[in-house]
């Protein structure tokens, strides 16, 4: 019978993996890749096993070494492993995706720029959103088409990376960063505005 992973101490080595999440916070590539390596499975199949759904999962996956990569800081030995870290931001991520998608299926999620237009009289909470809402369409019209329709398309569509890979015909890592770097740069127009 073949071993897991985890059963032939591949990815059972938390000393291992403290190591690498402070060179990870040391902007240390190699780290990432290594830490990749050892979990990209474990995380995709327990993604894949919350999400019913491949491309959700490739999704999740990347969103999780993403927030590594960005947050390996956050990681704090005393209150697990590695490995519990993992899980838990994965489970969380992809139960976000679940939700979010249910959301979607039951018709509530109104486009962006209907919610910016009902500000009526609802009260001062709608005049507060509509008012966010509508910074955030003025700071999409700053961006470059490509990063606006990558970001239309993942966070008012609902699309995954994947299904926005094949709506454009474009590859999938390009979509990846497009959206990244348009969230980069979106975050920075909004912080320049408050």
């Amino acid at each position: 019978m073949a071993k897991t992973r985890a059963e032939s101490g591949q990815r059972n080595d938390p000393a291992r993996d403290v190591a690498l999440l402070r060179r990870i916070h040391e902007r240390d590539e190699g780290a990432l890749s290594a830490f990749y390596d050892r979990y990209s499975t474990f995380v995709y199949s327990l993604a894949r096993s919350v999400l019913r759904d491949d491309g959700d999962a490739e999704d999740v996956v990347q969103d999780v070494f993403f927030r590594v990569w960005e947050r390996a800081d956050a990681f704090d030995p005393d209150r697990g492993s590695p490995a519990a870290w993992l899980t838990t931001m994965t489970r969380r991520l992809a139960i976000d995706r679940t939700r979010s998608r249910s959301f979607r299926a039951r018709g509530r999620e109104a486009p962006l720029e209907a919610v910016a237009g009902s500000a009526s009289d609802a009260g001062r909470d709608s005049v507060t959103n509509s008012a966010e809402a509508n910074e955030v369409l003025a700071a999409l019209e700053q961006l470059e088409p490509a990063y606006r329709e990558v970001i239309r398309l993942s966070y008012y569509e609902g699309l995954s990376h994947s299904g926005i890979a094949t709506k454009l015909g474009t590859p999938l890592g390009t979509v990846k960063s497009r959206l990244r770097e348009g969230v980069t740069q979106l975050r920075r127009i909004l912080a320049i505005k408050t």
